[in-house]
């Protein structure tokens, strides 16, 4: 599972679990259907104002990986920038706070057995406890993002260019935050420290054209 979980406080960690209010997203299918049955788990497509900080985000995301300098320090640490560049240009945004499809379903899922493979993705979005900017699938294409952050009706430390450059390391590789930060030379295994050093690393590499 590539969902990192840290306390609201800490508003330093990109894709935690967290604290949003989603607002109730134009196209959120009914409580139910005709006769009465729950509607099927969805995942909602990012939608509005945050697919367009998405957009954009990827945009500059993608000058930013062909810059010498996020270029070398990828190349020199395991990673190919023309992969990672790659696996941005297919990722598809998601509604975290609207999906309401399983982790299980979503492909996001932790070790075997996973206790929490049935949980709904929206849940990791709407915990009143924790904050979430986005949840990726791993060796996939889907990523989950939290619209307040992106659109910053949440204050959010990183720029969102750094936050969807380290989402597409996770649908790229498959990997946690702690084994992306150890490639790029943490010697930890704490997952709140290791998000917090991928973040930072990213921040000073690769979050400008230069």
């Amino acid at each position: 599972m590539t969902g990192r979980c840290v306390p609201k406080s800490l508003l330093v960690v990109l894709g935690l679990v967290a604290t949003v209010c989603a607002q109730q997203p134009k196209n959120r299918p009914s409580d139910a259907t005709e006769g009465g049955a729950p509607p099927p788990p969805l995942k909602v497509a990012l939608s509005g104002k945050a697919l367009d900080k998405y957009t954009q985000a990827r945009k500059d995301a993608l000058q930013y990986l062909a810059s010498p300098r996020c270029a070398d320090f990828l190349s020199g640490h395991g990673f190919q920038p023309d992969q990672v560049a790659k696996a941005l240009s297919a990722q598809r945004p998601q509604d975290g706070t609207a999906s309401s499809i399983s982790f299980g379903a979503a492909g996001i899922i932790g070790s075997q057995p996973d206790p929490h493979s049935g949980d709904s993705v929206q849940t990791a979005f709407n915990n009143p406890n924790f904050l979430t900017m986005a949840l990726s699938q791993p060796r996939g294409a889907d990523t989950y993002y939290n619209p307040q952050l992106l659109t910053r009706k949440i204050a959010y430390p990183y720029s969102n260019p750094v936050s969807v450059i380290h989402e597409a390391l996770h649908n790229l590789t498959g990997e946690s935050d702690v084994a992306i930060a150890q490639d790029f030379g943490y010697t930890g295994f704490e997952p709140l420290e290791s998000n917090i050093f991928l973040n930072d690393t990213l921040k000073k590499y690769c979050d400008s054209k230069r």
